[in-house]
């Protein structure tokens, strides 16, 4: 297809691939980060299962949102909660704090799910969107893998997982400035 020469499609898989490396890496590391600063398992489990059912809840208002103002604007705010929860994470030490950062995290993670295929329809009209959106699934995906593994090893190295938390904050800071550019 027409559409991998184009810079619009490059911005979709940089961004959606930033913020779902973000996703895994936290989906991954959570429950160990949080037993590591002193809480229970089931806390951790909590935080997780919380992050899960934010994520669905804001897949429906989030979509609506799109198809009621705008798709590009639907997954900048979604990027955006995400950034403030990741920026949140780097302060929680307690349940509550990582009770919020769940919170939010989650809804942002879900918001802009419905909205990846959106844009794709937008940007590149509809006969070949299948093609299209697998493609920018499998590059999104691809790189998103690289996530946890990259994480557990900064926390090999220090044994701490700010490091991998702060990638994360630049990544979803990147993925914003991205999608300020789509037309």
């Amino acid at each position: 297809s027409g559409a991998v020469h184009t810079w619009q499609f490059w911005v979709l898989c940089i961004m959606f691939t930033f913020v779902e490396y973000s996703v895994h890496n936290v989906n991954v590391h959570i429950v160990p980060h949080v037993t590591d600063l002193g809480l229970s398992a089931a806390s951790a489990v909590q935080v997780l299962a919380i992050i899960g059912a934010l994520s669905v809840t804001s897949r429906v208002v989030m979509g609506g949102v799109g198809d009621r103002l705008s798709n590009k604007l639907a997954a900048i705010s979604g990027f955006a909660i995400m950034l403030i929860s990741l920026i949140w994470l780097l302060f929680s030490s307690n349940e509550w704090m990582f009770i919020l950062f769940a919170t939010g995290f989650g809804f942002g993670y879900g918001s802009y799910q419905p909205i990846i295929s959106l844009l794709v329809a937008e940007l590149f009209g509809l006969k070949s969107m299948g093609m299209i959106l697998g493609i920018i699934t499998f590059i999104i995906m691809a790189g998103a893998s690289l996530g946890p593994i990259l994480a557990g090893k900064i926390f090999d190295l220090t044994q701490s997982y700010q490091a991998a938390f702060l990638v994360c904050i630049g990544l979803c800071v990147t993925a914003i400035a991205l999608a300020l550019t789509l037309k």
